[in-house]
């Protein structure tokens, strides 16, 4: 059981780095494009809204009105 942790650990904070790398690749990108490039490996709409969310209160990327997702780490 502890290694099913572990592995599903691995899995969130790859999929953190994944988002995170591709967004600062992008610069800017609309999150609903987003979200609809990684619906086919599988990402949720809750899962993909956690990650936006957790990069936005690390002070990695910025959000406005319209969606529009920013990178603003340097």
């Amino acid at each position: 059981m502890e290694m099913d942790k572990k592995q599903a650990v691995k899995s969130v904070l790859t999929a953190v780095k994944a988002y995170a790398d591709a967004i600062r690749g992008l610069k800017e990108v609309p999150s609903g494009e987003l979200y609809a490039q990684t619906m086919s490996v599988g990402v949720t709409l809750e899962t993909h809204n956690k990650i936006i969310e957790l990069l936005k209160r690390s002070g990695l990327i910025s959000i406005d009105n319209s969606y529009l997702i920013k990178w603003i780490a340097v």
